[in-house]
């Protein structure tokens, strides 16, 4: 596969996923004054897709852009040239200036294909929709602790799984393999680990160590979603046995636990191919 489709492919996927920002608009705007992210269309993709792009509170419309040029041109009029572009991206980004505000700033807006693909500033382009999206869910994971399963729930992905907490387990696997190349799970999935990651980083607070991590009305599926995603990223046993409160269950408990024995099954699979591979190089 020729590096530029795969570019192409991986700033579709990133300017796609912005629309589960619009599903979690409403948390956002309850939460923040000055950062509430909203939804707008862009052009369709060579792919013919219609993809949704962020917006801040910053990029009302086109007048409000004029005043950002002219704060723009007077904060950065005395940098080199060299460094000029560098520097405005991280002034669009600590503005959080949406994805189809900057495309139209780097030259993007009428390319495609190849010619995309292609243009000097089109590998920053992709840099700094993933990195929008990452301060995006860590504004919600660190600012308010949005729980995962708001962002289940509002990007739906509860349609397309749906197994119970005594559903077979290599049912479960095949329910969200169903899912998993989807869009909104990989938004979810990166917000999941995200929020785990804070989680563990809180285990040491002898103030403020958590003792909630799904919501009551999380479903089993979403439990075994995030199962999978700490057999994924080799979370330590203890952790995965404290998210499902079973911190001080019995062995037995331990044992019967569905979600607890889907991690083990994700992890020795993981292992398994791992040492597979070693053994063919």
């Amino acid at each position: 596969m020729r590096l530029p489709y795969i570019l192409l492919v991986t700033v579709a996927a990133l300017l796609a996923s912005t629309s589960v920002y619009s599903a979690t608009a409403e948390i956002i705007q309850a939460s923040r004054l000055d950062n509430a992210v909203t939804a707008d269309r862009d052009a369709p993709s060579n792919k013919g897709r219609s993809l949704r792009l962020v917006r801040t509170s910053n990029d009302n419309d086109d007048a409000g852009e004029d005043s950002t040029d002219d704060e723009e041109r007077g904060f950065l009029s005395n940098i080199s040239d060299k460094i000029l572009l560098s520097i405005k991206t991280g002034w669009w980004l600590e503005r959080r200036k949406s994805a189809e505000y900057v495309k139209k700033k780097l030259g993007l807006v009428e390319l495609e294909g190849v010619a995309l693909t292609r243009h000097v500033n089109y590998r920053r382009f992709v840099k700094y929709v993933d990195k929008l999206e990452e301060n995006e869910i860590w504004t919600l994971v660190y600012t308010k602790r949005v729980s995962t399963t708001r962002i289940w729930d509002n990007v739906k992905l509860y349609r397309g799984a749906t197994a119970e907490k005594n559903t077979p387990l290599d049912d479960v696997a095949a329910q969200l393999k169903g899912v998993q190349g989807t869009e909104t799970f990989r938004y979810y999935r990166r917000y999941a680990i995200a929020f785990d990651d804070h989680m563990v980083s809180l285990f040491g607070s002898g103030y403020d160590r958590p003792t909630r991590f799904f919501d009551d009305n999380a479903t089993p599926i979403e439990k075994f979603a995030r199962a999978q995603f700490w057999a994924e990223k080799g979370r330590r046993k203890d952790h995965v046995k404290e998210f499902l409160g079973l911190r001080w269950a019995k062995p037995a408990q331990v044992d019967k636990d569905p979600y607890y024995q889907y991690y083990l099954k994700v992890a020795g699979e993981l292992e398994k191919n791992k040492a597979s591979t070693r053994k063919s190089t």
